[in-house]
C-alpha cells in the first residue's frame, strides 16, 4: 500500500481488507468521491496486483532473477501466461 495515495488507500483498505466492508456509497461520501470513482479505485487496484502476480509467476519460471522477466519479449511472456491476460 506504499505506492497508493491516501484516498487510494482508504478505498483499498475499507473496501478489500475489511472484515465488514463499506459500500461504494459510503465510501464515497466520506472522501467526497463518486460511487463510480471509488469502482475506479478499485478496479484500477485489481488491474495492478493481476500485473505483479503474473510477473512474480514469471520470475519464478524463469530463475527468479529480479530483472530476468524484463529479458523475455512481451509476445512470448504473454503466449506463456496467456491465462492471466484473458477474462
Amino acid at each position: 500500500m506504499k505506492r497508493l495515495n491516501e484516498k487510494e488507500a482508504y478505498v483499498i483498505k475499507n473496501r478489500i481488507m475489511a472484515d465488514a466492508p463499506l459500500t461504494l456509497q459510503e465510501i464515497g461520501d466520506h472522501l467526497k468521491l463518486s460511487r463510480e470513482r471509488v469502482r475506479q479505485i478499485e478496479a484500477k487496484h485489481w488491474k495492478v496486483e493481476k500485473r505483479v502476480q503474473c510477473q512474480s509467476q514469471l520470475k519464478c519460471l524463469i530463475g527468479g532473477s529480479e530483472d530476468a522477466y524484463l529479458r523475455i519479449p512481451m509476445q512470448t511472456a504473454a503466449k506463456m501466461f496467456s491465462r492471466f491476460f484473458t477474462k
